[in-house]
């Protein structure tokens, strides 16, 4: 069953590459969206995927072990948008 989420990440996600790193994973996985940097210092999410393809989304980002450090995330399930692809802004 597909899903979407809005998810906001906290902690050190920007400037260390963690968007260009979510696409990469999200192209992977055939989750759609995207990924921006907010002027707070936190990262928007938009994904809509398979709801086992969003888990398995949801794991790396938490357990990202590279540069980035989410200290925290924020997810609300909201209507389907129709994402072709995953871009970053």
């Amino acid at each position: 069953m597909k899903k979407h989420l809005n998810i906001k990440l906290t902690g050190k996600v920007q400037g260390v590459g963690f968007r260009y790193e979510a696409k990469e994973f999200a192209d992977k996985l055939n989750v759609r969206g995207y990924a921006r940097n907010m002027h707070d210092g936190s990262v928007e999410l938009e994904v809509e995927g398979e709801e086992k393809d969003l888990k398995t989304f949801a794991a790396w980002y938490a357990s990202n072990k590279n540069l980035a450090t989410v200290e925290h995330s924020d997810v609300h399930e909201s209507d389907i948008q129709g994402y072709r692809e995953f871009q970053i802004y």
